[in-house]
């Protein structure tokens, strides 16, 4: 995507069709986690920390970059974080579990 010239849009609408839906579940992930008592608690370090990341990619990619002409660099940097990101979504463990408990338990 960050390469080619035709199907930019096509490729960006077909990220965010995958990738917005991830960011809900997310949320709803954290606060299953936390719990009803620190459910803004977790979204807003998830939302610091997901802003955080931004610049810091931004900022990597721009050194990464150097002097040279082209981003094949910092488009292979992106890749490998895309690669960390699959691999770490692939050992987030469900929580299903999490919320069967929370239905059967008197308190809610």
């Amino acid at each position: 995507m960050c390469s080619s010239g035709n199907y930019t849009l096509v490729l960006g609408a077909v990220l965010g069709f995958f990738f917005l839906p991830a960011y809900a579940l997310l949320l709803e992930m954290s606060a299953e986690l936390a719990g009803p008592r620190l459910t803004g608690s977790a979204t807003g370090i998830l939302m610091l920390t997901g802003n955080a990341g931004g610049v810091i990619v931004i900022i990597a990619m721009q050194v990464v970059k150097g002097d040279a002409a082209t981003w094949h660099t910092p488009v292979l940097l992106m890749i490998g974080l895309l690669a960390l990101a699959l691999v770490l979504a692939l050992l987030v463990s469900e929580t299903f579990h999490l919320r069967e408990v929370a239905n059967r338990s008197p308190d809610g």
